[in-house]
């Protein structure tokens, strides 16, 4: 009996572990746009004009970007993009990389108005479209926000 006992208990603990490792490794998703503008701000931040290029700041296949801003409707947003996008609510300003029309990568920010963190794109109006070429940006850091200016063409 004390042999079945304690193979039990190794099999509790095995599970205990397992679980745990799944629970923690489902919280480290990372937002792969944070993460990238981090390191380039981190690097850059001494830079009269830190800057990050999207062509090269990413592991996924893309062709073009579009920024939703937060104002922007989700029935907006999926006839823009032609699909629906189901997974987010119309409160979270979201990155959407696609590439051949199809998504690549997507990635949102659900704001605090009093406490600004993440990411955006500073644009004239709710949208901002642009291709791989074309996807630099001079980063500016306002407390723990960081606002992405397009740069000129």
């Amino acid at each position: 009996h004390i042999i079945i006992i304690k193979t039990i208990l190794r099999m509790k603990n095995f599970f205990v572990i397992i679980f745990s490792f799944l629970l923690i490794s489902c919280g480290l998703e990372h937002n792969k746009v944070d993460d990238a503008v981090a390191i380039c701000w981190e690097a850059q931040q001494t830079d009269k004009n830190p800057t990050i290029d999207f062509d090269k700041a990413f592991d996924f296949e893309w062709d073009s970007l579009r920024f939703y801003s937060v104002g922007c409707s989700l029935e907006d947003i999926n006839r823009d993009l032609g699909f629906p996008l189901t997974e987010y609510t119309d409160l979270a300003g979201r990155m959407v990389f696609l590439n051949h029309g199809k998504p690549a990568y997507i990635t949102g920010w659900w704001y605090n108005t009093e406490k600004p963190s993440g990411t955006t794109i500073g644009c004239n109006g709710s949208v901002f479209k642009t291709d791989r070429k074309h996807a630099k940006f001079r980063i500016q850091k306002r407390g723990n926000l960081y606002i992405l200016w397009p740069q000129q063409r």
